[in-house]
């Protein structure tokens, strides 16, 4: 076998494997649709360090990358088939995405996983076991998001190039933006475009890595390739912003200028939009995983537009 076959095979061996140890089932189309509501949590609950990675079983739950897993990384090679690799017309290999962190993230690694929608910069580590903010409805809703937010259907592989110690994983988390998925594509389209104002260490990171981010680029590819259609207007032809409070009104749970019932008010929503998109993402990407496995037909686009209707009219309801 090649080396493409090779990497084929590992990735349908972890996904069987995992599926009959933790769902306790054959390969089949039904133990896959499990998957979508996998939380990546259980791996590091388990210490697993076969569909985890090495060093889970010292972490703190705080410092666990659901993103970064072997499971996952698994999921990202059978899935998303255009990510390219070091050269022109050379496809990605499976050793090539970060698994874990320190001896796992090497230079010679291409991607790393993102998680989109993340839970701390709102809410705080604290509330996936604490009531926080004394509000049982809102502590119901964030737990709800807890079990969702370390889904398949939340994570994205990205190119990983640094400059100076920046990722644009670790730069669109450690800035203005306050790590909101809307704000950070809004941000991108604007480098790609060259528009006034773009940011000029994000453009940086975007030509450091133009194995990936070629110079045809557009953000309707990006957003093709990466599922990532609930951001965009197709219509208006740009990225749609998810929530009507201007990026720096989105005020984080331990901010003194938080007023409680604005914070609650956005946090509902943004649960609430978050988990739409997770689950569309999450039945996109099963259903190209069931497709490779050789378990079921592949999808049509009029099913996905449909799916797409509807999902828009949920996510303009402010």
């Amino acid at each position: 076998m090649n080396q493409e076959e090779n990497d084929t095979k590992e990735a349908k061996d972890v996904i069987r494997k995992f599926i009959k140890e933790y769902f306790t089932s054959d390969l089949t189309e039904e133990a896959v649709d499990k998957l979508r509501n996998f939380d990546f949590f259980d791996l590091w609950r388990k210490k697993d360090t076969n569909f985890g990675y090495p060093g889970i079983q010292y972490q703190p739950l705080c410092k666990f990358d659901g993103d970064r897993t072997k499971l996952a990384n698994a999921i990202y090679y059978l899935v998303l088939t255009e990510l390219p690799g070091k050269s022109k017309n050379e496809k990605l290999k499976f050793d090539e995405i970060v698994c874990g962190q320190g001896k796992g993230d090497t230079d010679s690694c291409l991607y790393s996983g993102d998680t989109l929608n993340t839970f701390a910069t709102l809410f705080g580590y604290r509330s996936l076991t604490e009531d926080i903010f004394n509000d049982s409805k809102l502590y119901a809703e964030i737990k709800q998001f807890s079990e969702k937010y370390l889904t398949i259907g939340n994570f994205m592989p990205l190119p990983k190039k640094t400059i100076n110690r920046k990722s644009i994983n670790s730069y669109r988390g450690n800035n203005r933006w306050r790590d909101y998925y809307d704000v950070f594509l809004f941000e991108f389209d604007k480098c790609l475009r060259k528009e006034n104002g773009y940011d000029k260490t994000l453009d940086s990171l975007i030509q450091e890595n133009s194995f990936y981010f070629t110079d045809k680029m557009t953000i309707q590819e990006f957003i093709r390739k990466n599922f990532l259609e609930p951001y965009f207007n197709f219509d208006k032809n740009e990225i749609m912003p998810l929530f009507t409070e201007d990026f720096t009104k989105r005020l984080n749970y331990s901010s003194s200028e938080r007023d409680p019932s604005s914070y609650k008010k956005f946090a509902h929503k943004y649960i609430k939009k978050s988990i739409a998109i997770i689950e569309y993402r999450t039945w996109r990407m099963t259903n190209i995983l069931k497709f490779k496995l050789g378990l079921a037909p592949c999808i049509s686009d009029d099913e996905v537009n449909l799916y797409l209707q509807d999902l828009q009219k949920k996510l303009n309801k402010d």
